[in-house]
């Protein structure tokens, strides 16, 4: 009965130690602020001291801007990737991306790879809430679609990156590990001259969750058609990737 009783003690515990474990990483996540050692809980501390310290925790500050150094501001962008004949490595590296996507139907991009300009760079803590993904032609239309009714558009499933990096207010780069993720960016385009339809959005409203969250840029996306086979992969030529988020000026 006394080991029962320990391991139960125990249990409780590890369960706490958890739970502060967790406030950190989202505290962390939030904005790029350490747990201070002496707030931080030991397996050592007696019950009323472990019980005392997670009542202190300030849970709803995981969630608030208020501790930011800076004022996130919504950012809304796009890039344009094609198979023009490459001159440069840069080019050679965007015309990989589309022979692969033709290919095989699916492509991993860093979206930081494609920032030529180095626009990333003037921001911090830059996070990413939504995506979505354009075939193109080689006039730079859309890919006709199947048709508009359910089920027949473009079916984009985007699988978010397990790691990426963002830098904190410091300009120090921080890698952040996640969880498996993603969703799908569904359109339709089946008459020429027409707007696209978007069927399906792939979109991240919370800042983080048990289930999902919000990457940076700086990390490996997975692009995959679903349903290549009614699309003319063949005339294929380039992709356009929409992206918006928020992220905090470096220099103001």
């Amino acid at each position: 009965r006394s080991f029962a009783l320990k391991d139960h003690s125990m249990n409780q515990r590890a369960m706490i130690m958890k739970l502060f474990l967790d406030f950190c990483d989202a505290s962390f996540y939030n904005a790029f602020k350490r747990c201070e050692n002496q707030t931080f809980p030991t397996m050592s501390d007696n019950f009323d001291t472990l019980l005392d310290k997670l009542h202190k925790i300030q849970w709803e500050s995981v969630l608030s801007k208020e501790g930011i150094p800076g004022i996130p501001t919504q950012f809304n962008d796009y890039v344009t990737i094609d198979s023009d004949e490459p001159q440069s490595w840069s080019e050679v590296k965007r015309s990989f991306i589309i022979e692969t996507l033709k290919n095989n139907f699916k492509i991993d991009i860093n979206l930081k790879d494609l920032d030529e300009h180095k626009r990333f760079d003037d921001f911090w803590r830059v996070r990413l809430e939504s995506l979505r993904l354009v075939l193109l032609d080689y006039y730079g239309k859309p890919l006709r679609s199947q048709g508009t009714s359910f089920g027949q558009g473009t079916q984009i499933k985007i699988r978010y990156p397990l790691v990426f990096n963002d830098t904190d207010y410091r300009n120090v780069n921080h890698q952040f590990f996640a969880q498996s993720f993603a969703c799908y960016s569904d359109y339709a385009y089946a008459i020429s001259g027409q707007d696209i339809e978007w069927k399906r959005e792939c979109r991240v409203s919370e800042e983080f969750s048990h289930a999902n969250y919000k990457p940076s840029h700086d990390g490996i996306f997975n692009f995959k058609i679903e349903n290549p086979e009614h699309i003319k992969m063949e005339d294929l030529y380039g992709i356009r990737i929409f992206f918006n988020g928020t992220s905090i000026p470096k220099r103001f």
